[in-house]
């Protein structure tokens, strides 16, 4: 299910199996993509004109893409050159409300062998029109402008390499709160209440594949950098928020016997997060509060896959991670699957 978690920012969250999204892994083509800042606004970050499918694991969920998946997962697939067979595709929406958007997907190919494929995505939304429906004083959805852009490169040479190249920035600007609440920058407003939040995202993903002994044997490596930098006011409170994340993850996968019917994936993973985190109340002494984090965590995990039919699969997973900030209980923990 798709919620609100609050109205006043007008921020959305998957509850699965009951939980808050924060127990559910939103993956981008089997990348982890919406963590830590992203939680509040990332649904927000992808747009649907972008997806080509969308699938969904509740419960129990593979190893291979980390150890954040409680509830589930949800891996989001975009529209790739060599599937879309739209060179153009153009989208304009505008309702009573003045809620805007426009959304641009086209293709290219690099050469005359189409070996490689480049894709650019562009998403831009607005809404301009305060509503108070209810006439509670307060706004029923904020005002915002949010500009995000993708480009994706799709390269398939001669030999055994396969890979897949995205880069992605958003910027994405929102006010709520009290009718009357007049924005200046990200000074309180002492006579009404509001908020105001500016996120900032930048995301590069590579996806390289080596296949060896033809297809039924491969080494995979994924690498991928979020930057996050969100600057908001709640009220007469001011907050900037730093998240700086590197993911690796090598992977060995191998399939053999009759018919293919069993598939091994082994590997290893590094999570790295840095977080900044600075508050300055302006009710009271300017006292800025900052913090800073920064978490390692490696972990190696192997599964193993039982095909009995394309419809029913048995499958059998575990990863040991350690987190470096638990040295003290450890730091090792299991995720079975």
């Amino acid at each position: 299910d798709v919620e609100y978690a609050d109205a006043i920012t007008g921020a959305k969250q998957i509850s699965m199996l009951g939980l808050a999204g924060i127990y559910s892994q939103v993956l981008l083509e089997n990348v982890p993509f919406i963590r830590i800042l992203s939680h509040q606004f990332g649904l927000g970050f992808m747009p649907g004109s972008w997806m080509e499918s969308i699938s969904v694991s509740k419960g129990v969920a593979s190893v291979t893409n980390g150890f954040e998946a409680i509830t589930g997962q949800v891996n989001v697939d975009y529209k790739k050159p060599e599937t879309n067979y739209d060179r153009l595709f153009l989208n304009f929406y505008l309702n009573s409300m003045l809620k805007s958007e426009l959304n641009l997907t086209t293709r290219f190919k690099v050469g005359k062998q189409d070996k490689v494929q480049t894709m650019l995505m562009l998403y831009g939304g607005a809404q301009f029109m305060k509503m108070d429906m209810n006439h509670d004083g307060f706004l029923d959805a904020p005002l915002n402008q949010q500009v995000n852009v993708l480009n994706r490169w799709d390269y398939n040479p001669d030999g055994p390499l396969r890979g897949r190249t995205m880069v992605n920035f958003v910027w994405d600007n929102r006010v709520g709160g009290q009718h009357d609440y007049k924005p200046d920058g990200f000074n309180p407003d002492l006579l009404h209440y509001g908020v105001h939040v500016d996120n900032k995202k930048f995301d590069f993903i590579t996806k390289n594949g080596f296949l060896l002994k033809g297809n039924n044997e491969s080494i995979g490596t994924i690498v991928s950098y979020t930057g996050n930098w969100t600057k908001a006011l709640f009220g007469q409170r001011s907050y900037n928020f730093d998240q700086h994340s590197l993911y690796i993850n090598i992977l060995y996968s191998n399939k053999f016997g009759k018919n293919e019917r069993h598939k091994l994936t082994a590997g290893a993973s590094l999570q790295y997060d840095f977080f900044d985190y600075r508050q300055v109340s302006s009710s009271g002494p300017l006292m800025p509060m900052v913090n800073r984090m920064d978490e390692w965590v490696p972990g190696i995990f192997a599964e193993y896959c039982y095909i009995i039919d394309p419809k029913l699969v048995v499958m059998l997973g575990m990863r040991l991670d350690y987190n470096m900030n638990y040295k003290e209980m450890t730091g090792l923990y299991w995720t079975p699957r």
